[in-house]
C-alpha cells in the first residue's frame, strides 16, 4: 500500500521537529482520529497532497478546532517526535 510520500524519514522527522519547534504542529496524543481515503489536503508534515488512492489521518488541533491532516507514515513520524519532545503542557486532555 502506498504511503503518499516520497521523502526520507530523516528529513520528515526533521521537518517535524521544525514545524513543533515553531508552533505549526502541536505535542499532542490525540484520543481520537478519523482516518479514511485522501481528500487533497496538504499534509502538514511533508505539505505535499494527501492523494485519494493514499490513507489520510486527521485530528483536531486542540489549540483552535482545525484539522491536522497527515499521511499515514507523516502522521506517525509526528506521535514518535511528540513522543520525543514530551512536552505535557500541549497534550490533549482525555
Amino acid at each position: 500500500m502506498p504511503q503518499g510520500r516520497s521523502l526520507p524519514d530523516d528529513s520528515l522527522r526533521s521537518m517535524t521537529r521544525e514545524r513543533i519547534a515553531d508552533g505549526r504542529l502541536p505535542v499532542i496524543f490525540p484520543h481520537s482520529i478519523q482516518a479514511g481515503y485522501g481528500s487533497g489536503a496538504i499534509c502538514r508534515v511533508c505539505e505535499l497532497p494527501i492523494e485519494q488512492q493514499h490513507i489520510e489521518y486527521e485530528v483536531s488541533d486542540p489549540r483552535d478546532g482545525r484539522p491536522l491532516s497527515f499521511h499515514l507514515a507523516c502522521h506517525a513520524i509526528w506521535q514518535l517526535e511528540c513522543r520525543t519532545c514530551g512536552d505535557s503542557r500541549h497534550i490533549a486532555p482525555g
